[in-house]
């Protein structure tokens, strides 16, 4: 009668802030990672406490669903092997967090980050130094980044990683996080060469397929 909320009653498959909201399946012959469901994944205090934690290092991709909306605390910390993010179609649009230390210490070479994104947690991607490019589509006024003393991505030498803006929003990002200052700066180099104005919403590449118009010749 106190009015507390239960906790949410989980299943060795649920990984979603309300349980089973979100489920997860782990293919240990192809180590693909696959996620269903919809809306916020849990936040774990420990890495100790993930679900496929003991299945960490056989896990080499991850597969999410369109309908997810935050990646959870901690979410793939410590998983060495993965390589790659696959998104269902297009990156889901509803992702709104990447949460703290959510890709600590894996094998990924780049990530795109869409533009419903308004929250990057502290060190989400602490220890992940084989990301050598971000393509970050996210609004910069809108954005909270946080990679205190900047040593997420590759860290020698420092900013080496490229993030990939809207030129229209370079000034911003520089602005906001390449002020020579350890406790603000993000530990990249800011390109302004993605496609799209910064009026309007920009889709997001999926694979190889890309935004926009473009012609082949001698084909």
């Amino acid at each position: 009668g106190l009015g507390i909320p239960a906790e949410p009653l989980f299943r060795s498959r649920d990984c979603g802030a309300q349980g089973d909201n979100l489920l997860w399946d782990l293919n240990p012959s192809t180590g693909v990672l696959t996620i269903t469901g919809s809306g916020a994944m849990y936040d774990w205090p420990y890495d100790t406490d993930l679900p496929w934690y003991d299945n960490r290092l056989q896990i080499t991709s991850v597969v999410l669903p369109s309908g997810i909306t935050s990646l959870g605390t901690k979410a793939f910390r410590g998983c060495q092997n993965l390589a790659s993010i696959n998104m269902t179609e297009n990156y889901p649009a509803g992702l709104t967090a990447i949460n703290q230390e959510a890709f600590c210490h894996t094998a990924l070479t780049s990530v795109t980050i869409p533009e419903s994104v308004v929250t990057i947690g502290q060190d989400a991607f602490y220890q992940s130094q084989s990301i050598t490019d971000v393509y970050c589509y996210a609004n910069p006024n809108n954005l909270t980044w946080t990679d205190f003393w900047g040593d997420d991505f590759n860290q020698s030498p420092a900013k080496s990683t490229q993030c990939h803006v809207k030129d229209c929003y370079l000034e911003v990002y520089n602005s906001k996080w390449n002020t020579n200052n350890n406790s603000t700066d993000v530990n990249v180099t800011f390109v302004g060469d993605l496609p799209g104005d910064c009026g309007g919403s920009t889709p997001t590449p999926s694979g190889d397929k890309l935004p926009g118009a473009f012609t082949v010749d001698n084909t």
